[in-house]
C-alpha cells in the first residue's frame, strides 16, 4: 500500500508491516523462523536504518525461498552467516533510518521470483527483489510452524 513518506511529504510504496514499540522500554526483536543471517546493515542513516536480513527455507524443501527483513533497529546482535533459530533474539527495536518513531518494519522477500511480472501479484518488485505485500506477510506468519 502507499503511505505518506515523512521526510519528503510525498506518497511512497510501503511494503511490509510496521509494529510499534514502546519508546520507554524498547523490546527485543526475535527471528520469527529458523534461518541464516544473510546481511546486517550497520549504517543507521540508511533508509531502513540498522537492519537484518535472514534467509529461510519456509517450504522445508532444502532451498532458501524467503528472506525476512527487520528494519529500524536500535542495535543488532547477529552477523552475516550466523545461524538463528525461531525465537532467538537478533536485535532491539528502535527508530534508525527514515523513521519518525520507534517501531519494527518487518518485510518478507520472495527469493523464488526474479522479475516485475512475477512479483506483481505478490506485492511488487523493489530494489531488484520481490516484496510480499503486508496482507500476505501476516497470512504467512499465521501459517508458520515455529520449530
Amino acid at each position: 500500500y502507499h503511505r505518506e513518506k515523512g521526510d519528503v511529504g510525498v506518497l511512497a510504496m510501503h511494503q511490509g508491516v510496521d509494529l510499534g514499540c514502546d519508546d520507554s522500554n524498547l523490546p527485543s526483536i526475535h527471528s520469527i523462523y529458523n534461518g541464516e543471517v544473510k546481511f546486517v546493515n550497520h549504517n543507521a542513516k540508511d533508509t531502513c536504518g540498522l537492519y537484518i536480513e535472514i534467509e529461510h527455507d519456509t517450504n522445508s524443501d532444502g532451498t532458501m525461498d524467503t528472506i525476512t527483513q527487520y528494519c529500524h533497529l536500535r542495535e543488532t546482535m547477529v552477523e552475516a552467516n550466523d545461524v538463528v533459530t525461531a525465537g532467538e533474539q537478533i536485535g532491539w527495536c528502535g527508530s534508525t533510518g527514515s523513521s519518525t518513531d520507534a517501531h519494527l518494519h518487518l518485510a518478507f522477500i520472495d527469493t523464488t521470483k526474479n522479475s516485475d511480472s512475477e512479483c506483481s501479484q505478490a506485492g511488487g518488485y523493489w530494489s531488484g527483489r520481490c516484496k510480499i505485500n503486508p496482507q500476505s506477510t501476516l497470512e504467512l506468519i499465521g501459517s508458520m510452524t515455529f520449530k
